[in-house]
């Protein structure tokens, strides 16, 4: 399972002004050390940058990285397959929260379900047991 930043294209940290400013930059650097011990794509190089955006310092470093990537990816097709994985993700999600909401507004499962959460908390009933229960009521 791969961890938050290896999935990550990009690191920005904002609030990089003021008595924050020092911090925002040895975070600047903590991270672009652990992000260089890290294998990436062979078309980007995932970059950790600071800003202030309450006083813009910065923005424009941000804009112009966003504007790098947008462009690495796009010449090889790399940002169509990203956004093609992420379309299937949200799709998979989605059907995932619908189908959980559709069940829990069941009338049969909203009766249920508190009890059957009670014996899987309890252990008389597992978890699978337990599923297989809600589902079967959901189909009646």
């Amino acid at each position: 399972k791969k961890g938050i930043l290896e999935l990550a294209d990009a690191i920005v940290i904002n609030k990089a002004d003021g008595p924050s400013a020092l911090l925002a930059k040895t975070t600047q650097q903590h991270y672009a050390g652990a992000m260089s011990l890290l294998r990436h794509r062979p078309d980007w190089t995932p970059e950790v940058l600071t800003c202030s955006a309450l006083h813009g310092d910065g923005v424009d470093a941000v804009w112009q990285m966003i504007v790098r990537f947008r462009e690495a990816l796009s010449g090889n097709g790399a940002l169509s397959e990203k956004r093609a994985e992420q379309n299937l993700a949200w799709l998979n999600q989605l059907i995932n929260e619908l189908l959980l909401r559709d069940l829990r507004s069941h009338s049969g499962v909203a009766a249920a379900l508190p009890e059957v959460e009670r014996e899987v908390r309890n252990t008389t009933l597992t978890p699978l047991q337990g599923a297989q229960k809600i589902l079967a009521l959901s189909r009646s």
